[in-house]
């Protein structure tokens, strides 16, 4: 494929994937792989279990691969004259899991109300590898890899950001003796570089600011809840808010409530 055919073809799968996420309804039987194929070329496991890749190749401007290993995509970068392979990570998070810590930063949480069970949001949105993978196999994935971040309640992209071969491979060897082999979106901000949009997003800063005002407007809180009480308010911002209409904004039961009051 020549880069003026990789370009049309970019220019198609990213109106595809606009339109998929504007009405959630997704068809990806026009989409173009790299081998050329549409998607409806392809058996319906087949297509659906490259989904992740479609979406993350979309969102930066590459064209996903039908391989099963190998490159998720390959793509023209900057004033590259041949194609680079890609590799593609695609993390979503759903609001009712997004909650605000003691110092006014986001966490993600599968239990508010035990402080130890968060994680930082740029620490949650992660590419995950094989842990398993042989020293051979883990070099091949030296390549050009996207993370791309997704808000599945939204259905919105966050943002997305890569990092280059070599930042690739060096973060990987520090990390091959890791029970979990993964590359975590605080490392491409780090170390890495935003991506060119080919569809529309939020952005990260705009994005979470957004969720820092709605987690506080619903009142998701992580772990103890004592800086509430700092304030003559509640979480509604009105005056004299009982201690009923405390526990049922927070969520938390009466032995905790008064082990938080006690403390």
């Amino acid at each position: 494929m020549n880069r003026t055919q990789f370009n049309e073809a970019v220019a198609n799968n990213s109106k595809i994937l606009a339109r998929a996420l504007e009405t959630r309804i997704t068809d990806f039987s026009e989409i173009i792989f790299w081998e050329g194929k549409k998607g409806k070329d392809l058996s319906i496991d087949q297509l659906m279990s490259k989904g992740p890749d479609i979406i993350g190749c979309c969102v930066v401007g590459a064209l996903p691969s039908i391989q099963k290993s190998g490159a998720d995509g390959f793509g023209y970068f900057g004033k590259a004259k041949n194609p680079q392979e890609v590799e593609s990570k695609l993390c979503g998070v759903r609001h009712e899991n997004i909650h605000i810590g003691r110092s006014g930063a986001l966490s993600w949480s599968s239990d508010p109300t035990n402080k130890n069970n968060k994680g930082s949001m740029q620490t949650h949105f992660t590419g995950s590898y094989d842990a398993n993978m042989s020293a051979t196999t883990l070099k091949t994935k030296a390549r050009r890899t996207f993370l791309v971040c997704f808000d599945q309640t939204t259905n919105e992209v966050i943002c997305a950001y890569s990092l280059s071969p070599r930042q690739v491979a060096k973060e990987l060897d520090l990390r091959q003796s890791n029970a979990t082999l993964s590359l975590k979106l605080n490392v491409f901000m780090r170390d890495g570089k935003e991506a060119q949009y080919k569809v529309k997003r939020v952005g990260w800063e705009k994005w979470y600011k957004n969720l820092q005002q709605e987690s506080k407007n619903e009142g998701r809180f992580i772990g103890t809840f004592g800086h509430l009480f700092e304030s003559k308010r509640g979480c509604s911002g009105r005056k004299g808010v009982s201690p009923q209409e405390l526990l049922a904004q927070l969520r938390i039961n009466t032995r905790e409530f008064f082990q938080l009051i006690d403390g």
